[in-house]
């Protein structure tokens, strides 16, 4: 069967960034994916660094291994890919595939085995060359749901072996198609220097277009006009042939007269970079309006890799620049949008906004330390990407009081340090209490914090409201319900594990006083344990003993008695 499954992929093949011709290369799957993520779609706080194929709500399609290598790494995880696979390839890179429901053969029973010796569900395996070779289009595991999935596909990723750095997996996937070119939504000006001019103001404008002769054009024939440095942006989106979910642009190019002041290309991306996304980004367009602007200028705290070219744009007055757009997606099919700027008078003052009961100016270069009604604030420099004013406020009730610390639409790339002075209520239970950091939707979410003279001290990489939780409940425990208690004809018990403020932080199960593998999927709450590969004794009782803690010390356990 595999050897008339090789054949049928042999009519697949790619050739390479350099133009060179590859060895053949096998799709990871032998079924014709729709994709539901692009390599370098813009996510929260970073660049998606993979291609995801949906496997149409399916879970356990076979994933095959795309060229002949050997496993360097296997990683399983509660959250992020959850159970993942890496390839190492002769040709420099690495295969990998994330998001597994199983592993097959030899990786399987490897993976079992560390389990069993560290009692983890959480493992992560590296290998040397030679110690696990694997063929090409040899079955290597099964697609899921596991991790920070969001449905059933198979996440999918080609990287630069040497620096790890992802690059574009669509020059793999042949099988994949795509005709269809980005489609525009409109332009944003801004505003870069205090003299600067947008139509009347100093503050950014946001310009709707409509394709016209295949060709986009500002709705309405609407003139811009500006003054002094500017910076533009541009909304746009990718989807691919037959596929209604948005995907990501691979390069865009902005042209002034025909010269090309602005070239990005996100055919390659740095892990270590990748949170620069809420700069290469308008952020508080993204969290404001749930729209993704992305910019055509550079702040100054930026170190993407993606520019080429990032000329500064500059109107004087009676000036009329000729602006287009090229965005191309990663097969090359190209939208153009094309406005025209006509220059006028700078302001006749700058404006310099004076700072508010509360504000204080962060210079990205400098940073920023600041005490002030029990709670204290140290933002290192180089934390944000330009300069930026932020509040410092209290409110709330006297007793618990909340803390603003900026604002949600502030981005921040290093974290800063937040201490708050734990309320009296509080201070006969000490040891349960945690900063908690409140969304802009009002949850309230854990961000823990260590004690030192009465105070939480934390960090965190968002701007916005903060205050002190305790939590003294522990997690809840429970076993879904078998009749007798009698599993002889079942494969799995199922438990649910919940805990509604810190969150949960460990557990353990064991049976007859031996640890057992239990997967736990923090999206459903629940543990799961396969009884099949648990060793048990047949044809009698057995008792379960199940411990929960959660992140503030919280603990439950839990016993129960079964027949297998």
């Amino acid at each position: 069967m595999m050897r008339v499954f090789l054949i049928i992929m042999m009519f697949f093949s790619l050739v390479a960034a350099n133009g060179q011709k590859s060895e053949t290369f096998v799709m990871p799957m032998n079924i014709t994916p729709a994709v539901s993520g692009s390599f370098a779609e813009l996510r929260t706080n970073h660049f998606h660094s993979g291609t995801d194929l949906s496997t149409v709500g399916k879970i356990g399609v076979p994933v095959y291994s795309v060229l002949p290598g050997f496993v360097s790494r296997i990683k399983v995880a509660w959250g992020g890919y959850g159970k993942a696979l890496y390839i190492e390839h002769p040709n420099g890179m690495t295969s990998v595939y994330g998001h597994l429901s199983a592993y097959c053969g030899v990786v399987d029973s490897l993976v079992r085995a560390q389990q069993y010796l560290q009692e983890s569900f959480e493992v992560e395996i590296h290998l040397k060359p030679g110690e696990l070779n694997v063929a090409a289009g040899e079955l290597v595991a099964l697609s899921g749901n596991s991790g920070s999935s969001g449905g059933p596909h198979l996440h999918f990723e080609m990287r630069d072996t040497q620096t790890q750095d992802p690059v574009e997996p669509m020059d793999y996937l042949t099988y994949v198609k795509d005709d269809v070119a980005p489609v525009v939504y409109g332009i944003k000006i801004y505003p870069q220097s205090p003299v600067s001019k947008v139509a009347q103001g100093s503050v950014p404008i946001y310009y709707p277009v409509v394709a016209t002769g295949g060709i986009y054009t500002l709705k309405d024939l609407q003139t811009i006009t500006a003054a002094g440095k500017i910076g533009i942006g541009v909304h746009v989106v990718d989807f691919l042939t037959g596929n209604h979910r948005k995907c990501g642009v691979a390069d865009i190019r902005l042209l002034c007269d025909g010269e090309l002041i602005f070239h990005s290309n996100l055919s390659r991306i740095s892990f270590a970079n990748t949170r620069y996304v809420n700069s290469y980004i308008d952020y508080a367009d993204r969290i404001n309006l749930s729209r993704f602007i992305q910019k055509s200028f550079v702040d100054p705290n930026n170190r993407l890799e993606c520019y080429i070219k990032k000329e500064q744009l500059a109107i004087e007055a009676g000036e009329v620049k000729k602006m287009r757009y090229e965005i191309r997606d990663a097969r090359g099919n190209m939208s153009v949008v094309e406005f025209t700027i006509k220059g006028v008078d700078t302001l006749a003052k700058p404006i310099v906004r004076p700072l508010a009961n509360g504000e204080r100016r962060l210079l990205w270069r400098r940073g920023l330390a600041c005490e002030s009604d029990g709670v204290s604030v140290f933002i290192a420099p180089e934390s944000v990407y330009r300069d930026e004013i932020i509040k410092i406020a209290t409110a709330g009730i006297p007793d618990n009081p909340v803390y603003q610390v900026g604002s949600y639409d502030i981005p921040i790339h290093e974290p800063f340090e937040l201490s708050i002075e734990i309320p009296q209520k509080y201070k006969s239970n000490i040891g349960k209490v945690y900063i908690a950091y409140i969304d802009n939707k009002n949850r309230y979410n854990y961000l823990g914090g260590s004690i030192l003279n009465n105070k939480l001290i934390v960090k965190s990489r968002v701007f916005g409201r903060f205050t002190v939780v305790m939590d003294n409940t522990p997690p809840s425990v429970a076993i879904k319900p078998v009749q007798g208690n009698d599993y002889r004809n079942r494969q799995f018990i199922d438990i649910t594990i919940k805990d509604e403020h810190s969150g949960i932080a460990y557990y353990r199960c064991e049976i007859d006083g031996k640890w057992q593998l239990f997967e736990y999927d923090p999206k459903t709450s629940l543990l799961r344990g396969d009884l099949k590969v648990m060793g048990l004794k047949r044809g009698g009782s057995h008792d379960m003993v199940v411990t929960v803690k959660d992140a503030r010390g919280n603990e439950k356990i839990q016993k129960y008695s079964f027949i297998y």
